[in-house]
C-alpha cells in the first residue's frame, strides 16, 4: 500500500513519485495527492497541521481503523474538495483493520 503527498510538481520529490507511479502494479492500493502552490514544508505550519495533517489522520483512520468516513475522503471527492489533485488506484483493496 502506498500513500504519497507532494506540494506541487515543483516539489523536489515529484519527479521520483511520477516515475514510480506507473511501475506500481494495478492491484497495489495507492493514493497520490499533490497540493499546488506550497513549499516543501506543506501545511504543517497552519493550525492543526492544515490539510496535510488532516489527510494523514484520515489515512490512518481509513487503513488502520476501517473508518468509512475517512475511506470516503480518499475514495470519493473529500480530498479534491480540500484542494488536493489526486491520483488513486485499487483503494477498494486496502486491507483495513476491524
Amino acid at each position: 500500500m502506498t500513500w504519497k503527498i507532494a506540494n506541487s510538481c515543483a516539489d523536489c520529490m515529484c519527479p521520483e513519485i511520477q516515475g514510480a507511479w506507473p511501475e506500481l502494479p494495478p492491484t497495489t492500493p495507492a493514493w497520490w495527492g499533490t497540493f499546488p502552490n506550497l513549499n516543501h514544508g506543506g501545511t504543517f505550519n497552519q493550525a492543526n497541521g492544515g490539510v496535510w495533517a488532516i489527510s494523514f489522520a484520515k489515512w490512518v483512520m481509513f487503513t488502520l481503523k476501517g473508518d468509512a468516513g475517512a475511506a470516503e475522503y480518499f475514495k470519493g471527492s473529500g480530498a479534491t474538495k480540500d484542494g488536493w489533485q489526486v491520483k488513486a488506484k485499487a483503494l477498494d483493496r486496502v486491507p483495513v483493520a476491524h
